[in-house]
C-alpha cells in the first residue's frame, strides 16, 4: 500500500504502462468529511506494481506567502530513458516541470489569465497543447417540476476567444491558436495528441446555431482543423488515440465512437 508522511493518497496519474506513476499525497484534506489540514501536500513518483515510492517532492508553495495550493491539472509521458516526465499547473497559475531525479523548475508558460486549463504533453515532451474553457456568459439556474425558467436563464452572452494553442515548454512561446466563438455554456474536455505527433482531438465550444459542442481533429503543425465530429449523447468524455496513431474514439459514459483513418491517393479521411 503507497503510504507517505505528508498524508493519504489523494491522485493517482498513470503514466506508460511499466507501472510509473504520479501521486498525490495530502492534497485534498479539505474535501474530506470531516475536513482534515494537509500542511505539507505532496507529489510523488511511485512504482504502483511493486507499492514502492521513488521520490516525493513537496508541493511549490503560492505566491505572497499564501498556503500551498492544488494541483489542477497535470499531465506526464516516460523519456527516452523510461522516466518521467511531468507538466503541472498549480490553482494559482503557476506551471512547472518535473524530470523524475529531479526538483521541479517552474517554467516561463502563461498561456493567459487564469482558467481551468486542460492540456496534453506531446511525445517529444518540448511542447504542450493547452485548452481554454471558453464558454458563453450567463446565469445558470435550475427548475424543478412545472417551475417556469426565468427570462434571464435563456439568454446567453457570446464569448469569443482562444479555444487551445500549442506552447513550446522551455521558452514558453506560443506557436499557435486556435480561436473560436462560444454561444452556449460549453464544457473543455481534456485534449489527446496521437503517438507520431501529427494529429490532435480539442473539443470545441457550441457554435452558433447549434446546440452541443463537438470534437475537432487538427494538425499538430498549425492548428488547422482537419474533420469536425458530433459528440455522442453521453456525457463525461475522454479522447483517445490509439497505440498506432491510425485511429481514435471520443469515449462517453453512454456511448463510444471509433474512427479509423484511411489514406487514398495522398489525401486523408475518417471513417466511423
Amino acid at each position: 500500500m503507497l503510504k507517505d508522511v505528508a498524508g493519504g493518497l489523494d491522485g493517482m496519474l498513470w503514466v506508460g504502462n511499466s507501472g510509473l506513476a504520479l501521486a498525490e499525497f495530502g492534497t485534498k484534506g479539505n474535501y474530506y468529511r470531516p475536513e482534515h489540514d494537509d500542511p505539507t501536500p505532496t507529489l510523488g513518483i511511485v512504482d504502483g506494481r511493486r507499492g514502492k515510492v521513488l521520490q516525493t517532492v513537496p508541493m511549490p508553495l503560492s505566491q505572497n506567502g499564501k498556503p500551498p495550493t492544488l494541483v489542477g491539472d497535470i499531465d506526464a509521458r516516460l523519456d527516452r530513458q523510461g522516466k518521467i516526465f511531468a507538466l503541472f499547473v498549480l490553482n494559482g497559475g503557476r506551471w512547472f516541470e518535473w524530470q523524475q531525479g529531479k526538483l521541479p523548475r517552474e517554467t516561463l508558460l502563461h498561456p493567459g489569465r487564469n482558467g481551468s486549463w486542460k492540456f496534453a504533453l506531446s511525445p517529444n515532451l518540448k511542447t504542450v497543447l493547452i485548452a481554454h474553457a471558453l464558454s458563453a456568459g450567463g446565469v445558470i439556474c435550475e427548475h424543478y417540476g412545472g417551475t417556469p425558467r426565468r427570462p434571464e436563464c435563456e439568454e446567453r452572452t457570446p464569448q469569443s476567444g482562444a479555444v487551445a494553442d500549442l506552447w513550446d515548454v522551455q521558452t514558453g512561446r506560443r506557436l499557435w491558436s486556435i480561436a473560436g466563438t462560444a454561444y452556449d455554456f460549453s464544457q473543455t474536455y481534456r485534449p489527446t495528441i496521437s503517438p507520431d505527433g501529427r494529429y490532435a482531438l480539442v473539443s470545441m465550444p457550441v457554435g452558433k446555431g447549434s446546440v452541443r459542442e463537438t470534437i475537432a481533429l487538427v494538425s499538430m503543425a498549425d492548428g488547422s482543423e482537419i474533420q469536425r465530429f458530433n459528440k455522442p449523447e453521453s456525457y463525461d468524455f475522454v479522447l483517445r488515440f490509439g497505440p498506432d496513431g491510425r485511429s481514435f474514439s471520443i469515449d462517453g459514459s453512454l456511448a463510444i465512437l471509433t474512427y479509423r483513418l484511411a489514406e487514398e491517393r495522398q489525401k486523408s479521411s475518417f471513417s466511423q
